[in-house]
């Protein structure tokens, strides 16, 4: 296949040998080797971090950020599981769970075994103070 001739290819073969062909035999099989091997895309968290999760929770924002997408926000928030288990009044731990890490109220409902307007009145309670 003949190579365009806006792209050259010539500093990059050079970089497997100095014999033309033995240097795209050398070069197709560097290629060959990197398919099937780890991908550092696998191993993305919230679509944008990639680290460890010392790492992640550092450059976690403190609050939902309504114009970055959830899954971004999201990605080192601590189950409702574990929320739930810190002994801390329910309507408050439903409230931080909603607004600092950005559960919406139908899994919280779902996780509780209540209505999603159960949810709402809580998140009300809690925003008057009435907990």
């Amino acid at each position: 296949m003949a190579c365009p001739p806006s792209l050259t290819t010539d500093w990059v073969l050079a970089q497997f040998g100095k014999q033309l062909h033995r240097a795209q035999v050398r070069y197709r099989t560097f290629v060959a080797d990197g398919r099937g091997g780890p991908r550092p895309w696998d191993q993305l968290r919230g679509q944008i971090y990639l680290g460890t999760d010392a790492f992640v929770t550092q450059h976690q924002p403190d609050r939902v950020i309504r114009e970055v997408p959830r899954r971004q926000t999201q990605a080192q928030r601590p189950s409702l599981l574990v929320l739930f288990q810190r002994g801390r009044a329910r309507e408050r731990v439903v409230a931080d769970a909603y607004r600092r890490h950005g559960y919406r109220m139908t899994e919280i409902a779902a996780h509780l075994g209540v209505h999603y307007a159960t949810i709402s009145r809580w998140l009300r309670q809690a925003e008057q103070g009435n907990v």
